[in-house]
C-alpha cells in the first residue's frame, strides 16, 4: 500500500460478516424448529379436543396446550426480531468489507487514463433511473440545507461521491447532520470537539452494532423524509434556520377540526352505553335493545371515523422508522459512560428521551392490537382505534418541541458514529491538527475517495513560514485538478471532524474558496469565461480577516488571451495578497509562471508531468519544484489518431533561456 501506515483490515471486517451471518443463520435454524413445535402443539391440542368431545367438564385440560403455543409464539417472534438484527449488523459488516477491499485493490497509477488512450474511447458508467431519481432527491434536500458552491467543484453529493463514502448511517436525521457539516465547515474548536468524540467511538463498535440492529441501510435522504417533520406540525425550524416542513405533504385531516374535541368524550359515553345495555340485558333480563342500539350507533360512527385511524396508523408506522433508532440511541447515551464533552452534551440533550418514546411505542403497539382477529371484534366495539388516535395527539402535542431536538441530537450522535466507522476503515488516515496560523500544511496528501491501491500522495505547505501561493504547471490528464480537490476535500473532512488522507495536515484559520469545474451555460446564456469570472467573484466574497481565504483555482482565467491572462493573473494574485489569502492555481500557461520571479517569496512553481516509454503515456502524479518545459496535447492527439503536426511535441516558449529536455 502506498499510503502510510496503512494496515489492510479487510480480513476482520470479512471475519466479522461471516460472524453474524452465522449468528443470524443459527437463530433461523432456531425458529424453524419453534416454528415445527408450534405445529405439534397445536396437533396435540387437536387430538385432545377430539378426545373430549363427549366430556367437556374436563375443557380445563386444553388450558396447557394453549398456554405452550402463546409461549412458542412469544420466544419464535423475539427469535426472528434477533436474527433480524444480527442480518442488519451483518449488513454494516459486508458494505464495510467492501469498500476496504476496494480501497486496498492493487493497480498501476495509470490504468484508467492509459487505457482510455489504448482504445480510444472514455468508459461511461451511467447511472440507473432510480439513482437518477435519488440523487434529484438529495439535490433537493441538501439545497434547502445550505449553498452548493462547492458540491461540482468538489465532487460532495453525487451517487459515489465524498457524501456517500463516509460510511453508514442509520437515521434521517444522521445524514442530513452529515450533509449539513460538508456544507458548512466548523470553527476549529468545534471540529476539534467532534474529533475527540470520534476517536472516542472508534473502538466502540459494540454502539454501531446496537444502532445498526434498528434497521437497514438506506440512501440519504429516505423516501419518507418529510413524513415526522409533518407530523409535527409548525413551526419546525433546524439549526441553521432550515424549515423541517419544507416540502413536506401535509399530515391528514379529513375531519374538521371542530369535530374533534367532541370525539373522545362521544365514544366514552357510546362504550358505557354499551356496558350498561349488557349487563341490564344479562343481569336484569331487560330489552336486548338496550345493548344493540349502541352497538349499531358504535358500528357507525366507527366506519365514519376508520379512514382517519388507517391514515393515522400508516403514519405512525412511519414515524416508527425514525422514533425507534432514536430511543435506541437515547438508551445508549444514557447507559454508557463518556469522555468527550461532545458525547456527554448529547446525553444530557437525551436524558428524558427514553421514558416519553416507550411511552409512544407502547401507544403505538397497543393501537395496533386492532388488527389481531381475536380482539377485532372487542376493539371495534370499544372504538380502540379511535380512543389511542386520540392518545398520540396528545402524546405528540406534549412532546412536539422536545422530539425535535430528541431527533437532532440523535441524528448528531448517529453522524459521529458514522465517521467512525469511516475512520475505523481508514487506520491510515490521521486528524488534523489545528492552529492560530492562516496556513496548510498536508505530508503525503491524497484523495479521499482513490482508493489505496492506486492512490499516489504528494505533499503541500501554504503560509506560515512556506509560499503563500503555488503555481501548478503540468501535462494534460497528469493530475492537477484532483490535486486540487484533494485539498479541498480534506479540507472539509479536516472541519467535519473526520480523519485525512495524510499522514500530517495542519490546517490554521482559513475559508474555502473554490474553482475547479467551470462550464458554459446556454440556457443561462452564460460563457465559459464568464461562468470563470463569475465563480471568481464567488472565490473573492469567500474569507475574512479573521479567517483569511484558501483558494484553489484550476486553469485560472483560461478563456482570455495570454497577455490579459497575465495582467489579470498579477492583479488577481495582488488582491489575494492584500487579503492575506493563501492557496493553489493551476494553468497551462507559462506565462503565469514568471510571478515567481515578479513576488518572490510569496509565489513558487510547481509541476507534474508524464513519461513516455515504448509509444506508451504513463503519470506518476508526483508534484515536482519548478515548471513544466512542456506539454503533451500533441503527443495526445496522436495517441488518439487525429490529425497533429509532425514535431517534437507541444513546447512552452514563454519562458527565457533553452528548453531542458524532455523526460523519456
Amino acid at each position: 500500500m502506498s499510503g502510510p501506515g496503512f494496515v489492510d483490515p479487510i480480513h476482520s471486517w470479512w471475519d466479522r460478516t461471516r460472524t453474524e451471518v452465522e449468528a443470524a443463520g443459527a437463530l433461523l435454524r432456531r425458529s424453524r424448529w419453534i416454528s415445527r413445535a408450534r405445529v405439534l402443539v397445536v396437533a396435540f391440542a387437536a387430538g385432545m379436543a377430539f378426545v373430549l368431545r363427549t366430556d367437556w367438564s374436563r375443557w380445563w385440560l386444553l388450558l396447557f396446550p394453549a398456554a405452550c403455543f402463546v409461549a412458542l409464539a412469544i420466544v419464535h417472534e423475539r427469535v426472528l426480531r434477533q436474527a433480524l438484527r444480527r442480518r442488519h449488523v451483518a449488513e454494516l459488516y459486508h458494505r464495510a468489507a467492501e469498500r476496504v477491499d476496494r480501497d486496498g485493490e492493487e493497480a498501476e497509477a495509470d490504468a484508467r487514463p492509459a487505457e482510455v488512450l489504448r482504445t480510444g474511447e472514455a468508459p461511461a458508467r451511467r447511472r440507473t433511473p432510480r439513482e437518477e431519481e435519488r440523487l434529484a432527491d438529495r439535490i433537493r434536500r441538501v439545497r434547502r440545507l445550505g449553498d452548493l458552491r462547492l458540491d461540482p467543484h468538489l465532487d460532495l453529493f453525487g451517487i459515489g461521491q465524498l457524501f456517500d463514502r463516509l460510511a453508514d448511517w442509520r437515521t434521517d436525521a444522521g445524514g442530513e447532520v452529515l450533509a449539513r457539516w460538508l456544507l458548512h465547515p466548523a470553527a476549529p474548536d468545534e471540529a476539534r470537539a467532534r474529533q475527540e468524540a470520534v476517536r472516542e467511538l472508534i473502538p466502540r463498535s459494540d454502539l454501531r452494532d446496537v444502532v445498526a440492529e434498528t434497521g437497514g441501510l438506506m440512501p440519504w435522504p429516505l423516501a419518507d423524509f418529510a413524513v415526522v417533520p409533518s407530523w409535527l406540525g409548525a413551526p419546525a425550524e433546524g439549526p441553521d434556520g432550515a424549515d423541517d416542513r419544507a416540502e413536506a405533504p401535509p399530515f391528514p385531516r379529513p375531519r374538521p377540526e371542530r369535530i374533534r374535541p367532541w370525539l373522545t368524550p362521544g365514544f366514552a359515553v357510546l362504550t358505557g352505553a354499551m356496558v350498561a345495555g349488557l349487563l341490564a340485558w344479562l343481569g336484569f333480563g331487560l330489552s336486548p335493545l338496550f345493548f344493540v342500539i349502541p352497538v349499531w350507533v358504535s358500528v357507525g360512527v366507527g366506519l365514519w371515523n376508520r379512514e382517519r385511524v388507517r391514515r393515522h396508523e400508516r403514519t405512525i408506522a412511519q414515524v416508527a422508522r425514525e422514533v425507534e433508532p432514536t430511543l435506541e440511541i437515547a438508551c445508549l447515551l444514557q447507559a454508557g459512560e463518556f469522555e468527550a464533552p461532545l458525547l456527554k452534551s448529547l446525553r444530557d440533550r437525551l436524558a428524558e428521551a427514553p421514558p416519553a418514546l416507550r411511552s409512544l411505542r407502547r401507544l403505538r403497539n397497543t393501537m395496533a392490537l386492532r388488527r389481531n382477529p381475536m380482539f377485532a371484534p372487542i376493539a371495534a366495539s370499544l372504538f380502540w382505534g379511535s380512543h389511542y388516535e386520540r392518545a398520540i395527539d396528545r402524546w405528540r402535542d406534549r412532546h412536539r418541541d422536545a422530539l425535535r431536538d430528541w431527533r437532532r441530537a440523535a441524528g448528531e450522535f448517529d453522524a459521529l458514529l458514522a465517521l467512525a466507522q469511516y475512520a475505523a476503515e481508514r487506520p491510515g488516515h490521521v486528524f488534523a491538527e489545528f492552529d492560530d496560523v492562516p496556513g496548510l500544511v498536508a505530508v503525503h496528501l491524497g484523495h479521499p475517495l482513490i482508493p489505496e491501491g492506486r492512490l499516489q500522495r504528494n505533499s503541500v505547505r501554504l503560509g506560515g513560514g512556506g509560499p503563500d501561493v503555488l503555481i501548478v504547471t503540468g501535462s494534460n490528464m497528469a493530475g492537477k485538478s484532483t490535486f486540487l480537490r484533494a485539498i479541498g476535500a480534506n479540507y472539509l473532512l479536516a472541519r467535519m471532524g473526520a480523519p485525512v488522507a495524510a499522514s500530517r495536515f495542519r490546517l490554521g484559520p482559513l475559508a474555502l474558496g473554490v474553482s475547479i469545474s467551470v462550464h458554459d451555460s446556454l440556457e443561462d446564456g452564460v460563457s465559459r469565461f464568464l461562468a470563470e469570472l463569475l465563480a471568481l467573484r464567488g472565490v473573492l466574497s469567500t474569507g475574512s480577516p479573521e479567517e483569511p481565504l484558501l483558494f484553489l483555482l484550476d486553469e485560472v482565467l483560461g478563456g482570455t488571451n495570454p497577455n490579459d491572462r497575465r495582467l489579470a493573473a498579477r492583479a488577481l494574485l495582488a488582491e489575494l495578497g492584500r487579503r492575506g489569502a493563501v492557496g493553489v492555481l493551476t494553468t497551462h500557461d507559462l506565462a503565469l509562471a514568471e510571478l515567481e520571479h515578479e513576488l518572490p517569496g510569496r509565489v513558487e512553481n510547481r509541476h507534474f508531468r508524464e513519461r513516455i516509454a515504448n509509444g506508451r503515456m504513463e503519470f506518476d502524479y508526483q508534484l515536482r519544484d519548478g515548471v513544466l518545459p512542456q506539454g503533451n496535447a500533441l503527443d495526445l492527439m496522436r495517441m488518439l489518431r487525429l490529425p497533429a503536426p509532425e514535431v517534437e511535441s507541444g513546447e512552452f516558449t514563454s519562458l527565457p533561456g533553452e528548453r531542458p529536455e524532455r523526460e523519456h
